[in-house]
Formats: structure tokens, C-alpha cells, sequence
């Protein structure tokens, strides 16, 4: 099963085909990520605006998350968590930790919902609904037009969830769920139980084994595995769209590179990174500077 993954949660937002509106509407939401998580940096608006042809491509807006690798967008009456993960490994078990579920769960429950719909692309956005075969991102198509096409959804259950030990033969899983995130919430409350000096932010984690937690207003990252904040003093943003390569702590308009167990590997500069595969290593991912192409750090 290669199909992509996404989530869904019904919202009163219909007003799609105006784009003040819609502006407005993707604005506040990032305003409401970024308070959620106490990120001054990091969240990133874009619009796809088709002003000339909108009858035949409507405007997209979406919000890049700084971690988790996800795209949240608006549609009418519903909003979409999309993400370049693979619709199976939602329901993949290592460490005891059900890993992918638990990152859609921090931006499901950061967004104001306790549960989601969770599909494959052919039963969201790769799908065409109706006689007319209309898009989702249609001005016409709404979240009710999605319920007719899809009417039963089954409720998720943790058998459906496994360690990927037999690589030869998939689980029986279906093509979507409704996700009530029992068990992730029950691992926030035994992270809040252990760490009880910090307000836990995030059960998944954002690098290696760290997670977002909040202590005394300051924002930190936790490494769940040590117990350890990261000693990094003030973070104003983070970027950890690397492939899980490391991440980047912004203070001001200045940042430094870490790699996935805490160690910065440089000074704290104004300066961009960015990953690629590397060409002499399979499998291994290479960081470099933006400006200068200069490699940074191999893994």
C-alpha cells in the first residue's frame, strides 16, 4: 500500500470562493498554531492564488508546519492535514509508540478537535465526487458532498495497529477511520504523570527523542528517552523538516543546526539549510548551507 495519507475535520467554515475571507480564515489558524505551540517562527502561510482561471483552479490555502512535515489547508466546512507519509505506516508500532498517529495527533488536538477522519488520497483528495467529478478544492465541493460519497466510517481500533515485522504480507487495515486518539491521549497523560514540572505540547516527536514541552512560560525541547531538556536557552522557532535528519533553533533572525541527539554543530548565524539524499551514501541524507552549498552534517 503506497497511497499517501490524510486527515479531516469537519469545520463551519464555507466561504472558500472568497479570498479575503479564506486570508482571514488560514491566518488566524496559523496564528492559532503558533500560539498552541508558543513558535514566534515557524509556521508558513502560502496561497496558490489562480485569480485569472479560479472557475477551473480555485485558490489553495495551506500552512507548512515547521515539524511533522504536514500541510493544513481549508476546504468548505472541513480542514485537511496532509502529509508526505504513506497511508500503512499510520498504523506502525516501534518503541511502543504508534510514532505516525502520534504526530497527527498534536496538530489534530492543536486545531480544537478530538478526533479526525483518517483516509488514504483515494478516499480525499485524489478522488473526483459526483456526477461532475468535482475536485475537493472546488468552491462548490463541501464536506457534506465527502459524507455522501463515504457514508460509513468505521471507528479505528488499536488492533489495527502492529509492528512492520513481516514485510512480505500487509494487515487487513481499511481504506479510512474515525480516529477518538484513545491511546494517544492516555500517553500524553503518562508523559504529563512523568513530567509533571512541564506542560507536554507535543507526543510526537519533533527530532530524534525530543518533544516540545512548555516550563515557566519558556519553551523546550525534551528529550523524552534522558529526561534532559536540550540546553539551548530562548527558542523563538524551529524548523524540523529535514527528514528527521536534525533540526534548526531560531533566536531572532539567527539560527543554529542540531543534529537529531542535541548537538549543535553550528554557531548561531542568519543563514539557511536544506537536505538531499546523498549521492555516495544509500540512504543517507546530507545538510548543507542554502547560500554557500556547503555541507553541513552527513546521517
Amino acid at each position: 500500500m503506497s497511497v499517501n495519507i490524510e486527515a479531516f475535520m469537519p469545520s463551519d467554515y464555507y466561504e472558500l470562493s472568497s479570498k479575503a475571507a479564506s486570508i482571514e480564515k488560514i491566518t488566524s489558524i496559523k496564528n492559532q498554531l503558533a500560539e498552541h505551540f508558543h513558535l514566534k517562527q515557524g509556521f508558513e502561510l502560502e496561497i496558490e492564488d489562480n485569480e485569472w482561471t479560479e472557475a477551473e483552479y480555485p485558490n489553495i490555502y495551506r500552512i507548512f508546519t515547521p515539524f511533522h512535515n504536514f500541510e493544513i489547508s481549508i476546504g468548505n466546512g472541513f480542514t485537511t492535514i496532509d502529509s508526505p507519509w504513506r497511508y500503512s505506516k499510520y498504523f506502525y508500532i516501534a518503541d511502543n509508540r504508534t510514532w505516525l498517529r502520534d504526530m497527527f495527533f498534536d496538530f489534530v488536538t492543536a486545531l480544537g478537535y478530538n478526533e479526525a477522519i483518517i483516509a488514504d488520497e483515494f478516499h480525499g483528495s485524489n478522488h473526483g465526487y459526483g456526477d461532475k467529478n468535482i475536485d475537493m478544492c472546488d468552491y462548490s465541493f463541501t464536506f457534506a458532498d465527502w459524507l455522501i460519497e463515504f457514508p460509513i466510517v468505521p471507528k479505528i481500533d488499536f488492533s489495527c495497529f502492529h509492528e512492520n515485522i513481516e514485510y512480505d504480507k500487509w494487515h487487513e487495515i481499511e481504506d479510512l477511520y474515525i480516529d477518538d486518539f484513545k491511546e494517544c491521549f492516555e500517553r500524553k497523560r503518562m508523559l504529563e504523570e512523568r513530567f509533571h514540572e512541564y506542560k507536554i505540547l507535543t507526543i510526537g516527536h519533533v527530532c530524534g527523542e525530543f518533544i516540545l514541552a512548555l516550563k515557566d512560560d519558556a519553551l523546550v525541547l525534551l528529550n523524552e528517552k534522558t529526561g534532559k531538556p536540550l540546553r539551548c536557552g530562548r527558542i523563538d522557532g524551529i524548523s524540523a523538516r529535514f527528514n528527521n535528519a536534525g533540526f534548526v533553533i531560531y533566536k531572532g533572525n539567527k539560527c543554529a543546526f542540531y543534529t537529531p541527539e542535541g548537538k549543535r554543530i553550528t554557531p548561531y548565524r542568519v543563514q539557511q539549510f536544506d537536505w538531499e539524499w546523498a549521492k555516495s551514501c544509500v540512504m543517507c541524507r546530507t545538510i548543507y548551507n542554502t547560500k554557500t552549498h556547503e555541507e553541513i552534517f552527513r546521517i
